[in-house]
């Protein structure tokens, strides 16, 4: 059973500070789904995603800082630690929680670092709030019951194989290793379920058996609601500027992944490097954190060419948290 929490509208104290109508406009024209939760429209207001590129996912980044740009404390660098820190949100950062999981309700995939799975044992990459399942399941042949877990490493002997996202047969997962890894990757290393390799210097015929619609896989899981997704999957880059996500994006879109969203901060700052990060939630909650923790480490742009967030949306809770989101210009 995958974890579920209760996210009631009551508790959920979002106040819209700006919306901006032009280019929110802008995007819902050129979205191929237009489809709201009920819950969703009363709580934070219209949301809609542009359509995905021909050749690579939509890419949405969430974030949480601290009023000092931090990801967190010093020695306890969680977002879950930093949210909950924040004695003014009555929420105990549990507003935070449910937009990131709004932002999944329309992803295909959920692309986590590997120290969130070091920090987080009991984090996992599906919709919490059993109302946005629900929107998911209704709009089954948009979405897949859950999205997949995107995990990419240089070191996939190191992971966490005991993780719930690395070990839970009903959570699809899809670890990225550099070719020369793939040794390390002992036959079902989760002890539940066995993996099928994509060669991404030569994917065609791997990819075309296993990008099975939305549709195949809730009937299969209809027959068997506590039954293992069939979609677990390694895809083996190029050692040479690994991972090449030229190739990656790409491939994912083959897979039938249109929107994906981008979890870890180390992954965000290399995508907004390589202009294709399309937009960002970010928190800022209420604490000062002070130390070292930042985001960005090692990913210094350059003045002419930083990237721009265009903002598109501020939201409030009373006095403590800030939320917007950002249309990324390049």
């Amino acid at each position: 059973m995958l974890k579920k929490i209760a996210f009631p509208a009551s508790q959920l104290p979002l106040q819209c500070l700006y919306r901006n109508e032009n280019l929110l406009r802008q995007m819902a024209e050129n979205a191929d789904f237009c489809q709201i939760p009920e819950k969703v429209e009363r709580v934070y207001g219209p949301l809609v995603f542009p359509a995905a590129p021909p050749d690579r996912p939509y890419l949405t980044g969430c974030l949480v800082l601290s009023l000092d740009g931090r990801l967190g404390f010093e020695n306890e660098s969680s977002s879950r630690t930093l949210t909950s820190a924040n004695k003014l949100d009555h929420s105990q950062g549990k507003t935070d929680l449910w937009l990131v999981n709004l932002v999944r309700t329309w992803a295909d995939a959920v692309l986590l670092g590997t120290g969130t799975l070091k920090e987080e044992p009991e984090f996992t990459g599906h919709v919490y709030d059993p109302d946005l399942q629900a929107f998911r399941e209704a709009h089954d042949s948009r979405f897949c019951r859950n999205p997949w877990n995107v995990i990419i490493t240089r070191r996939p002997g190191e992971l966490p194989w005991q993780h719930p996202v690395l070990s839970t047969p009903q959570i699809p997962l899809l670890v990225v290793v550099p070719a020369s890894s793939r040794q390390e990757l002992v036959d079902c290393p989760g002890g539940r379920f066995c993996y099928g390799v994509i060669d991404g210097a030569n994917p065609q015929e791997t990819v075309g058996l296993a990008a099975m619609s939305a549709q195949m896989v809730n009937r299969q899981l209809e027959k068997d609601p506590e039954g293992a997704d069939p979609r677990h999957l390694v895809i083996t880059l190029p050692d040479d500027h690994f991972p090449d996500f030229h190739t990656l994006l790409s491939l994912l879109r083959q897979l039938g992944v249109r929107q994906m969203a981008v979890e870890s901060p180390h992954w965000i700052w290399q995508l907004m490097a390589e202009k294709k990060l399309d937009e960002f939630f970010l928190t800022h909650t209420g604490v000062y954190a002070g130390g070292s923790v930042l985001p960005g480490t090692g990913h210094a742009f350059q003045p002419a060419s930083a990237p721009q967030g265009q903002l598109a949306s501020l939201h409030m809770t009373p006095e403590s948290v800030l939320f917007s989101r950002q249309v990324l210009v390049y």
